[in-house]
């Protein structure tokens, strides 16, 4: 999935999803969630190997 296509189904900006990507913005938990929720993951998997 593109950043622009995650960023659009997360509803989150496409630039702040891109600071985000490059260690610019930190984001919160609020955040994390909807990204998770568009990749039809849970938070735990989206942490899983970090």
């Amino acid at each position: 999935m593109s950043q622009e296509k995650l960023a659009a189904n997360s509803g989150i900006d496409r630039s702040h999803m891109g600071f985000i990507e490059q260690g610019r913005r930190k984001p919160t938990l609020s955040t994390l969630h909807k990204i998770a929720k568009s990749l039809d993951i849970s938070l735990e998997q989206l942490f899983k190997g970090l």
